[in-house]
């Protein structure tokens, strides 16, 4: 898929996401109100916040696809996974406030709720949320955007945490009408903090490989397999002492620096068109898996300039 159409689709995937989780915060809000369950109010909450985290990632969308300028020569790709990264503090910020708001109802007797109204409210979120992370899913394919894969991410969070508190609410709707009614008012907070528990894993893992990629970590291992053999394959016929490949991921860009030295005396390269068709070969073996491809390579007689580093 071409730029354009790529970008045309992550912005309308990202619009989508934005009146979903709009309208699924205030129908959460409302039925908290309602049925007096914290809950629904995650859940709600939860929505909220991810729909201004979508303004947000409509920006940003827009921006990463900014051309360098002087004030940022190397692009605007970083805001991706910094974007990305605040997705994931977000997330674990509301995780440990429901886990916290839960153990102080569990201490305090519980929490008394309308459990029919609550259940309408997350089998309704349930469904729409599956549609929407499945819709998401697909347009992440399509146009191979962190943001929107993210994006589908915390839908789908969304639609489990929407499903187990459905089936919580069963429950406490069987405890009222069993022997068993005094255990009712429990159940809506040990359902808010198994939730909890059960999900924290999902921004830890989100805020661990963006802040890699923040701080310039390739975190990518089959990255740097798949253009260490790509370079490899190329120069299988050439005469070329040796090369080193350094590769890492900013959001959706990746970065190749590939260094290759050559003898003063070696027939290849003997234009800079064959090193421009040496750039072209590589480019081509690797954009259908990397489509945000930025890729330099330097030839050299000498080593030294590949093994520099800032201290050098």
């Amino acid at each position: 898929m071409s730029e354009p159409n790529a970008t045309a689709h992550e912005q309308r995937a990202l619009k989508y996401s934005v009146w979903g989780n709009l309208s699924l915060g205030v129908l959460g809000i409302v039925f908290a109100a309602l049925c007096h369950s914290d809950a629904v109010l995650l859940d709600g909450v939860f929505s909220l916040i991810n729909f201004g985290v979508a303004l947000l990632s409509l920006k940003v969308a827009r921006m990463v696809m900014r051309p360098t300028d002087d004030r940022y020569p190397f692009g605007y790709a970083y805001y991706e996974p910094i974007l990305n990264l605040g997705k994931g503090l977000i997330i674990a910020t509301v995780c440990l406030l429901g886990l916290y708001s839960s153990a102080g109802a569990l201490f305090h007797g519980g929490r008394e709720i309308a459990a029919g109204i609550a259940f309408f409210y997350a089998i309704s979120a349930s469904g729409i949320g599956l549609f929407i992370t499945l819709t998401l899913r697909a347009f992440a394919k399509k146009c191979h955007s962190p943001i929107v894969d993210v994006d589908a991410k915390n839908w789908l969070l969304d639609t489990v945490l929407s499903g187990i508190i459905a089936v919580a609410l069963l429950g406490v709707y069987l405890l009222e009408n069993s022997r068993f009614r005094d255990w009712a008012p429990y159940a809506d907070p040990v359902a808010v903090m198994v939730l909890c528990l059960i999900f924290m894993p999902v921004p830890i893992r989100i805020i661990r490989e963006n802040w890699a990629q923040v701080l310039g970590q390739n975190v990518d291992a089959k990255l740097l397999k798949d253009a260490r053999e790509a370079m490899a394959n190329y120069l299988a016929d050439k005469s070329c002492e040796s090369h080193q490949v350094r590769a890492i991921r900013a959001g959706r860009f990746v970065y190749l620096h590939v260094f290759l030295i050559v003898a003063k005396d070696a027939t290849w390269p003997s234009s800079v068109e064959e090193q421009d068709a040496c750039r072209r070969a590589i480019c081509e073996q690797l954009k259908p898996t990397y489509p945000y491809l930025v890729i330099d390579v330097m030839f050299t007689h000498d080593k030294v300039w590949a093994d520099q580093d800032l201290l050098s």
